[in-house]
This record gives C-alpha cells, structure tokens and sequence, in this order.
C-alpha cells in the first residue's frame, strides 16, 4: 500500500497525534517533501516540511476549515 493513503476518517474534533509523510507531495509542478503534521482536537496546530514548507503553509491557510 502507497504511503499517505488512508481511507479512514477520525471523528472531527478528536483526532490528536502527529504524521509523517515519507513520499513527496506535488501540486501545480511544486514538490514538497517530508511533511509532518502535528494535530490537536482534530485540528493542524503543528506543521512542517524538509522541502517547499512555504507551499504547504499556504495550502494549510487556504481557509479557516483545511487545517
């Protein structure tokens, strides 16, 4: 099974825990790699990456619900 597939999906608000992806991310040809992700009460209070962290940032503040 492909790392960073799931097809599960916590209760809103209950998820806490952190993530790691080992596979990179790509949107719109930009490549972000290493994502870690951090969350509390089912919300990304938490998040980084090795590589192109400005675009996930700006993917993670698209609005208020995508963290």
């Amino acid at each position: 099974m492909p790392d960073g597939e799931i097809y599960t999906s916590p209760v809103e608000e209950s998820l806490n825990g952190w993530i790691r992806f080992a596979f990179p991310a790509i949107r719109n040809q930009q490549e972000v790699v290493g994502v870690e992700l951090t969350f509390k009460e089912g919300r990304v209070v938490e998040a980084g990456a090795d590589k192109g962290e400005g675009l996930l940032l700006q993917m993670l503040d698209v609005d208020n619900g995508a963290r």
